[in-house]
C-alpha cells in the first residue's frame, strides 16, 4: 500500500495561480496545436514548479488528477447548496444547511464561472452560523479527497425566509469560456500572420538587395570578357 501524500498550503495556491496562468489547462479544453504530448509535457513543468515547493512530490500527471480533485469537490459543495437551497425555498424542512468555500475555492468558481446560481457571499449573509469552522484543513490525499468545513447544523440562524434564486442559464455559462478561448486564440493567429508579414517584406527586401548586387557583378564581368576579346583581336 503506497504511503498517502498531503499536498501542503503553498502548493495548492501556487497551483490555482498556475492555473490562472494557463485557463486552458484549467478547464481541460487545451487549444489547436496541443498534442496530448504536449500537454503532457506542460504538466511535467507545472509539477517542477509544484515539486519546489514540497514535500510532497508528485510527478505531472498526478499534479494534473490534484487539479480535477479540487474541481470536482468546488463544483461537489455547489450543486449540494443548490439543492439544499431548493429543499428550503420548496419548504420541504428545515432550514438549508449550506457549506461554505474556502478563499481558493472561491477562486477557483470564478476562475471556472462553475456557480450559475449560487454565491457563497449571499449565502453567508443569509445563513450566518456562530459556529462554524471557517478554514478548512489542506490536507489531499491520493484519493483526491480535500476535506471540507461544513456549517454546523445546530448553529443559530437567522429567522428570514431563503430567497429563491432564479435558475441561471447553464449552456451560456458553459459557452462562454469556449469563446473566450476562441476569441483568445484568433488573437494569437493575427499576431503570428502579423509577423509573419514583416519577415516575409524583410526576406523580399533581402532578395531585391541580393538581385541588384548580382546584377552589378554580371555587368562587371561582361565588359572583363569585352576588354579580353578587343584585346585579343588586337594582338592578332
Amino acid at each position: 500500500m503506497k504511503p498517502m501524500k498531503k499536498t501542503n498550503p503553498q502548493q495548492f495556491e501556487r497551483l490555482v495561480e498556475l492555473m490562472k496562468q494557463n485557463p486552458e489547462f484549467a478547464r481541460g479544453c487545451h487549444g489547436l496545436g496541443l498534442s496530448k504530448t504536449n500537454v503532457k509535457q506542460r504538466w511535467q513543468q507545472f509539477g517542477t514548479v509544484l515539486n519546489a515547493l514540497g514535500p510532497p512530490t508528485r510527478p505531472g500527471h498526478e499534479w494534473q488528477r490534484v487539479w480535477m480533485d479540487m474541481k470536482g469537490k468546488v463544483k461537489k459543495i455547489l450543486t449540494y447548496n443548490n439543492r439544499e437551497l431548493r429543499a428550503g425555498a420548496a419548504g420541504e424542512g428545515s432550514q438549508p444547511n449550506v457549506k461554505s468555500l474556502t478563499p481558493l475555492q472561491r477562486e477557483i468558481d470564478v476562475l471556472l464561472h462553475l456557480s450559475t446560481n449560487i454565491k457563497v457571499d449571499e449565502l453567508s449573509d443569509d445563513y450566518e452560523p456562530t459556529n462554524a469552522i471557517l478554514s478548512p484543513s489542506l490536507d489531499h490525499l491520493l484519493d483526491g479527497q480535500l476535506a471540507l468545513s461544513p456549517i454546523s447544523s445546530g448553529a443559530e440562524r437567522r429567522t428570514e425566509p431563503p430567497r429563491h434564486l432564479p435558475r441561471a442559464n447553464k449552456r451560456k455559462c458553459r459557452i462562454r469560456p469556449f469563446e473566450e478561448d476562441r476569441y483568445a486564440m484568433l488573437k494569437k493567429q493575427t499576431k503570428l500572420l502579423e509577423q509573419s508579414i514583416v519577415q516575409m517584406a524583410v526576406i523580399g527586401e533581402n532578395v531585391a538587395k541580393l538581385v541588384g548586387a548580382l546584377n552589378q557583378q554580371t555587368l562587371v564581368l561582361k565588359q572583363a570578357v569585352k576588354l579580353m576579346e578587343k584585346n585579343t583581336g588586337t594582338k592578332q
